[in-house]
């Protein structure tokens, strides 16, 4: 079934918009909250941190960390699981930091128009048309899902687990790897509009 926005308070095209954008941040803060998980369970040198220290590293040097200590534990399976989950991360990273850190406007119809200004000062325009905002949170949901799959099947393949199920064999089975979800789809910018001809 797809991803779909329950019907806001009102029709007003800003409000759906915000609804849109707060359910993305939402989403995103689950996810980032399964990765700090992740970090502090399997995540080498930075193995049971605090939630102090881990805060302080940026998404992608936690998912470096993380993938380098999976490197020597994981089985080739989960790898392949989370290296997958990172792609589709990065993809969502990329797309929540347009969202969020882009100027909103209305265009000629009245409808908001998303501007980025990248570090070099270079502005890009991106559509929020809603079906694209509600794609992205789709994309997001998937991943999230992901994730906590990942989590949930490590967890019954990990060093601990695998000393009972050489103990208890017939009690602890390992549950099976999810289904790879396709990679979300990154944004991209409109393209320049050019000055029309006068006359």
């Amino acid at each position: 079934m797809p991803f779909s926005l329950p019907d806001p308070i009102t029709s007003d095209p800003w409000h759906r918009h915000l609804y849109a954008i707060g359910l993305i941040t939402l989403l995103w803060n689950r996810i980032e909250d399964h990765v700090d998980y992740l970090l502090k369970t399997i995540g080498g040198p930075v193995q049971g941190l605090s939630d102090l220290v881990v805060g302080k590293l940026g998404n992608v040097t936690k998912m470096h960390i993380i993938l380098e200590a999976a490197r020597s534990e994981w089985e080739p399976e989960g790898l392949a699981q989370l290296e997958h989950f990172f792609r589709a991360f990065n993809i969502c990273r990329q797309n929540r930091n347009i969202i969020l850190h882009s100027r909103y406007a209305p265009d000629d119809a009245g409808e908001p128009v998303m501007t980025k200004i990248s570090d070099k000062g270079v502005a890009r325009t991106f559509s929020s048309d809603l079906a694209e905002l509600t794609r992205i949170a789709g994309e997001m949901d998937v991943a999230l899902w992901h994730i906590h799959a990942i989590i949930q099947v490590g967890g019954t393949r990990d060093r601990t687990w695998r000393s009972l199920h050489a103990s208890f064999p017939d009690r602890f089975l390992p549950l099976p790897w999810p289904e790879i979800p396709p990679l979300p789809r990154k944004l991209d910018p409109l393209p320049p509009q050019e000055d029309q001809p006068d006359g």
